[in-house]
């Protein structure tokens, strides 16, 4: 599972951090509708249970 946290971090670097995942996200073609995504003004979590770390890109 890949868990990504941002303990209390500002706006701004939120903003920042969202756009980093959304772009390894997209670069590795990974769809990010299958993320479970919770964030408040103290936390960002981001998980991938989905993810089969077996399998192998054809």
């Amino acid at each position: 599972m890949v868990s990504i946290k941002v303990l209390k971090a500002t706006n701004k670097f939120k903003s920042t951090a969202f756009q980093l995942i959304s772009f390894i996200v997209n670069n590795n073609t990974i769809d990010l509708n299958n993320f479970i995504v919770t964030r408040n003004l103290e936390l960002i979590k981001i998980e991938y249970p989905k993810l089969d770390h077996t399998s192998k890109a054809e």
